[in-house]
Parts: structure tokens; C-alpha cells; sequence
């Protein structure tokens, strides 16, 4: 019930204070009075549309659980490694070798080479992650296949299968390069699959290296087993010279000639080089895959005296000893250059003799310094004789600077091979994910419990703003300045 007042109390018949109150209200910053009225009304209106407000709660909590059961997880894994320079055993082996520079750090261009299309193919092979298409897919993914199948009527081929896969790697894989450290990284929707990516990834990373750094030596010591050739043909043809010259002028002295050797062309000697140094560089391969399968199968024996034969992280230790057993695509190709090496090799060099390099002849520039030395006490020496001289001096000088650089690489290839376990290696191995980053459950439902609770509230008061009716004694009294003396319950 609702009281008009009739008459009003004269300003001069008011109480003392009572004209000061407008005054005392608006120098108060909060209306602690309508701030009570408003969470009231709020708490009341949840009673009002219980039913209503229950209805979105539970709505709202089970779609938070529905999203929750669907949306994919995601795992992530790492490994450390290890690619530091070790200048301790090159500058051993050879102590006139200069310091590499800061271009031949391990970690440069790590990225790039773990990133690249060809070593992702690789990982992909190896971890056989397109027979694993379908349990890497989320179901949305899976839906817009469908769809996708369905309106473009063709189905996905291996080879789309596989460049979708290049792509979802190349985005959800990172490479962090340190100082001295390469970290390699995947997040991936099954956690087993994640830590055979990585375990993929490393084992390219240590083989591509490898191979680098053997086959670069390999290369130079080919080139200078070439040159060492030139220059000994050089010097045999500067003696020839001299003793057909000494012949001319003595006969009778002169000693019989020494038969030339057969030579082959310098196609076929090229080809013979560079087939040793494709030989030895899988000879190393070979020997570095049986090392690190060697490990691999220590590290299984050990998972098996903890785990039971069907845990899955067995099977990743398994399928990598498996894709070790495979060529790896650097291997692959140094065989497949190995066989068109040998077809050349079989075309080129002539029937009855062979491609080989003649070794270099440690003698030979001793040889050539005493017809030096006899030449210089010979009174015989005409202007023939002199430019012979002159030719074989160079030839020897250059036999002999040759004949040092060609040993001092061979003690570098020996020292890389051996320094190879130092430079790189595994600070952290990769560890198969327990819990995924994403979602995570107690954010999940927390946060659904919150929206839950916030849009019963807010629906429940916008229902009663939304009626335009004054429904709580205080609004009369704060709306139409009137007091209010009861209120009747709901008809």
C-alpha cells in the first residue's frame, strides 16, 4: 500500500538539518543504500527465475564439458642437443691448422636444415605419420575433409596427405638455436607421435651434420690427391724431358728409358676421385647409423626392464631402430651417386686398366732433387737444359707443398671422425608429454563454471528489466518518491 501525502511540512516547520540533506547526498560518492537495493534485487530475481536461471547453468556447464571431450589435445615434447665447436683435437692433430671462424659454428643454418621440405619428407617417412593420418586429425579437421571430399569428389592421394603434412609440421615444429645448444620442438595431438617426431628430427639433424663435415674433407682430399697426380706426371715428364736432352748430347752414357705408364683420361681419374670420396663418406655413415643403433637398442633393453612390452613408448623406440634399419635420404643418395659413379667409371676407363689415382711416390721429388744436383755439376747444360731445370724445380716445390697439405687433411678427416661424439650429442633427451598444454581441464571447467553462473545472473535480472514494471518496494520509493506502508503478496 502506497501513501500520497497530502500536505507538505512548511520549509520553516522542517527539523534543523533536514534542508542539508540534498547537500549531505551529493557529497557522498556511493549510495551504500541502492548499492544493498541492487544486489538484493539481483539475488531476488535468481529466486524469481530459478527455473530459468538452473536451465542456463547446467547448459552452460555441460557445453564446457562438451568442448572439453572434443577439442583436441595438444602435446608438446623437446629435446636439447648439443653442437659446440672443439678446437682441442684439430688443433692436436694439426697444429698449423687455423681456427675456424664463427661460419663454422655447428649450430649455423640448424634451422634451416631441420625445416627444409626434403628433411621433413624424411620425418615423415620415418615416424610413418601418413598411416597416422587419421588419429593426428581433430574431428573438425576430419569433418572438413569430409566436406571437402564430398564437394570436390576426390579423394586425397598420398602425396596430398603427405605435403599437408610438410605443413603441419612446418608450423607446429620450432627450432631454437643457443649458444653451443639446438632445442627441437613439436607440439603434436598424440604425444607418442610428438616424441618419435623429435627423436626423427634429432637423428636427421646428427646424420646431415655428419655427413657435411666428412664429405667436405673427403672433397678437398680427393682435390688434392689430383693435383699431387698433376704434379707427378709433371715431374716424370720434366725428367723424360731432361734425359731425352742428355741423351741427344751423350749417347753413349745415356741409360735406357724407363717404359711410360699407361694413363687413363682425366674424365675417368676425375670419377675415380670423387667415387672414393662418396665411398668413404657412406663407409662413415654407416659406421655412425651401427653406433647409434648400437645405443637405440641398449635403450630398449632398459625401457623393458621398466616398462611392459606393450607401452607405447617402447613401440617409438622400436620404430626408430626400424627407420635406422632404412636408408636415410642422405644415405640414399650418396648410394645412388655411388652407382652412377661406377657406371661412368665402367664407360670411361679403357679396357685392362684401371681408374686409380697412382699413389703419390714419397721419393720421387728425392729422385728429382739429385738430377738437380747432377745437372748443376754437368758441364753439358745448354739453354734445353736449363728450362728442364727450371720447370722441375717448380714441379718439385709445388710435389712437395702438395704432398704436406694432403697429409695434414687426411689427419683432419681422422681427427672429425673422432671429434664428432664431442661436438655433438643429447643434453636433454626427449621425454614422451604427460599432461597436454592445451586444454587444460581445471582452466577449462573452472572458467565454464564462471560463464555459467555470470549468464544466470544476468539473465535473471535482464528478465525482470526487461517487464518495464516496478516489482521491489525500493524502486517506488527511489522512482516515484513515495513511501511505501506493505506490500500485498503476488496474486
Amino acid at each position: 500500500m502506497v501513501q500520497h501525502p497530502t500536505s507538505r511540512t512548511p520549509a520553516l516547520e522542517r527539523p534543523a538539518g533536514a534542508a542539508d540533506a540534498p547537500a549531505a547526498a551529493e557529497e557522498s560518492i556511493f549510495d551504500l543504500g541502492l548499492v544493498r537495493d541492487a544486489v538484493g534485487f539481483a539475488a531476488r530475481a535468481l529466486r524469481r527465475h530459478r527455473r530459468t536461471a538452473l536451465t542456463i547453468f547446467l547448459g552452460v556447464v555441460a557445453s564446457s564439458i562438451l568442448i572439453l571431450a572434443i577439442w583436441p589435445r595438444t602435446y608438446v615434447t623437446e629435446a636439447k642437443l648439443l653442437a659446440e665447436r672443439n678446437l682441442v683435437m684439430p688443433v692436436l692433430g694439426n697444429p698449423q691448422r687455423n681456427l675456424p671462424s664463427e661460419t663454422d659454428t655447428p649450430t649455423r643454418l640448424a634451422s634451416e636444415a631441420i625445416l627444409k621440405h626434403d628433411n621433413l619428407v624424411a620425418i615423415i617417412n620415418a615416424t610413418d605419420l601418413v598411416s597416422h593420418w587419421d588419429n593426428s586429425r581433430s574431428l573438425l579437421a576430419r569433418a572438413r575433409d569430409w566436406v571437402h571430399e564430398t564437394v570436390s569428389r576426390k579423394k586425397m592421394t598420398r602425396e596430398d596427405r603427405v605435403e599437408a603434412l610438410v605443413w603441419a609440421l612446418n608450423h607446429r615444429m620450432w627450432v631454437n638455436v643457443g649458444e653451443g645448444t639446438v632445442t627441437i620442438g613439436v607440439q603434436w595431438s598424440d604425444p607418442y607421435m610428438a616424441y618419435r617426431i623429435v627423436q626423427a628430427a634429432q637423428e636427421n639433424f646428427f646424420e646431415e651434420r655428419h655427413t657435411q663435415e666428412l664429405a667436405l674433407i673427403s672433397e678437398s682430399i680427393d682435390i688434392l690427391q689430383d693435383h699431387v697426380e698433376d704434379v707427378n706426371s709433371e715431374i716424370r715428364a720434366s725428367l723424360d724431358s731432361m734425359a731425352q736432352v742428355r741423351a741427344e748430347l751423350a749417347p753413349s752414357t745415356s741409360a735406357p728409358r724407363a717404359p711410360v705408364a699407361r694413363t687413363v683420361s682425366p674424365a675417368a681419374r676425375d670419377a675415380q676421385s670423387r667415387l672414393d670420396a662418396v665411398e668413404r663418406t657412406i663407409a662413415d655413415l654407416e659406421q655412425f647409423r651401427n653406433r647409434r643403433l648400437a645405443e637405440l637398442q641398449a635403450t630398449l633393453a632398459d625401457q623393458r626392464n621398466v616398462y611392459g612390452s606393450a607401452h607405447p613408448q617402447i613401440a617409438a623406440t622400436e620404430q626408430m631402430i626400424r627407420a635406422l634399419g632404412t636408408d636415410s635420404p642422405q644415405l640414399a643418395e650418396l648410394r645412388r651417386e655411388q652407382k652412377q659413379l661406377r657406371a661412368t667409371l665402367a664407360r670411361l676407363a679403357p679396357e685392362g686398366t684401371t681408374a686409380t689415382p697412382t699413389n703419390a711416390d714419397p721419393y720421387l721429388a728425392a729422385a728429382a732433387l739429385r738430377s738437380l744436383e747432377r745437372m748443376q755439376s754437368d758441364s753439358l747444360i745448354n739453354e734445353r737444359q736449363q728450362y728442364a731445370r727450371s720447370r722441375l724445380k717448380i714441379a718439385v716445390n709445388s710435389y712437395e707443398g702438395l704432398l704436406q697439405r694432403l697429409d695434414a687433411a687426411r689427419i683432419e678427416l681422422q681427427t672429425a671422425r673422432a671429434a664428432f661424439k664431442y661436438k655433438y650429442g643429447v643434453l636433454v633427451p626427449a621425454q614422451v608429454s604427460r599432461a597436454p598444454v592445451k586444454p587444460r581441464p581445471p582452466l577449462v571447467l573452472a572458467g565454464g563454471l564462471f560463464l555459467a553462473v555470470l549468464l544466470s545472473f544476468f539473465t535473471a535480472v535482464g528478465l525482470d528489466v526487461m517487464r518495464g514494471e516496478l516489482i521491489e518496494p525500493w524502486q517506488v520509493r527511489r522512482l516515484l518518491d513515495l513511501n511505501v506502508l506493505g506490500a500485498a503478496g503476488e496474486v
